[in-house]
């Protein structure tokens, strides 16, 4: 993994205690305080293995998690035209500053508000809403624009285990061939998680990742810059899903964002 987190770290062993054979790929790029190259410069990276995962096993699938800046990298990569589709079987997003709400994707306490980069219109597309767990609290100043930072570093707990529960679900559907998305996802796939924090300069799994970069006080992880992004991924037909640097998926791995 390239860092910790306390929402991603005991999430990512219990989807893989829940749905093990999968691991986590570390996605790579900037975690400078920077908010328009860098996310696209992720999203580019996560598609490149994503495909490359894809062409390797075609049955891989993938869950993409996201914190802060991660949260901005793993919603490029569900919004560009260049995804592989019914590969995305679940995707959690915490503390987005893409953020919208009044959205069926918002799934924790807060339901209204704008994050600090919505204006930029980047958009879960439709075929993708059913299986986003875009989570925001109350008085984030990064998701919410008006609030705290301190609120931002608190991720963790029920907002963890919710999202869990979340990505658990969606694999065991995907695995049984119930799918992920309103496309679709079948049996037998190889799964990959992808998550973003702005705890450090790495990221534990599959794609996305990466923090808000030099905003005071760092990410999940306590550390002042840097971002989590990683996936899980899986292959064959086993059960997969993680969300960590090396967190099972189905079959022998789990692809990564």
């Amino acid at each position: 993994m390239q860092g910790t987190s306390m929402a991603y770290t005991p999430m990512a062993k219990k989807v893989l205690a829940a749905v093990p054979g999968g691991e986590i790929y570390d996605i790579k790029y900037s975690s400078s305080a920077e908010y328009v190259m860098t996310p696209k410069q992720g999203a580019s990276s996560g598609l490149q293995y994503i495909k490359g995962q894809i062409a390797k096993c075609p049955k891989t699938v993938f869950v993409l998690m996201g914190y802060s800046k991660g949260a901005m990298v793993q919603t490029q990569i569900l919004a560009s035209k260049d995804l592989p589709p019914n590969k995305v079987v679940a995707a959690v997003l915490f503390g987005n500053p893409y953020y919208q709400g009044g959205l069926p994707q918002n799934k924790c306490a807060a339901k209204t508000g704008k994050g600090i980069a919505a204006a930029m219109m980047v958009r879960i597309p439709p075929q993708y809403v059913s299986i986003v767990f875009d989570c925001c609290l109350p008085m984030d100043m990064i998701c919410q624009t008006m609030g705290q930072m301190m609120t931002h570093l608190t991720y963790g707990g029920k907002s963890a285990s919710d999202a869990q529960a979340f990505v658990v679900s969606k694999l065991k559907a995907a695995i049984s061939g119930g799918g992920g998305s309103s496309s679709g996802g079948p049996g037998g796939n190889k799964a990959s998680v992808g998550t973003g924090d702005q705890s450090s300069a790495k990221t534990p799994g599959g794609l996305g990742g990466g923090g808000m970069g030099g905003m005071p006080g760092g990410g999940m992880g306590g550390k002042p810059s840097g971002g989590l992004g990683s996936m899980l991924g899986g292959m064959g037909g086993m059960p997969g899903g993680g969300m960590g640097s090396k967190l099972g998926g189905m079959g022998s791995k789990f692809g990564g964002m």
